[in-house]
């Protein structure tokens, strides 16, 4: 899978990044800094250094999103 979407998005192999273990999409950046591969290719490819980012409220956001008590049950779309 990385292959064909490195092949038809026109990046490096080893510059695609998978996460597909996920309950949320809110979590999707939590799981990203965890492994840490995406900050690491982001610092090297502009050159830039960066202290280490506090995701403490954005974990609270994630855990108020996975225990919610209501669901939306009507949905408008344009």
């Amino acid at each position: 899978m990385r292959a064909k979407i490195s092949l038809f998005c026109d990046i490096p192999k080893q510059n695609v990044i998978e996460s597909r273990d996920v309950s949320n999409l809110y979590e999707l950046p939590v799981n990203l800094k965890s492994t840490k591969k995406l900050m690491i290719l982001f610092l090297k490819h502009f050159g830039l250094s960066a202290p280490e980012a506090d995701v403490t409220e954005w974990l609270a956001l994630v855990d108020r999103v996975d225990n919610l008590k209501r669901k939306c049950k009507n949905c408008i779309s344009w």
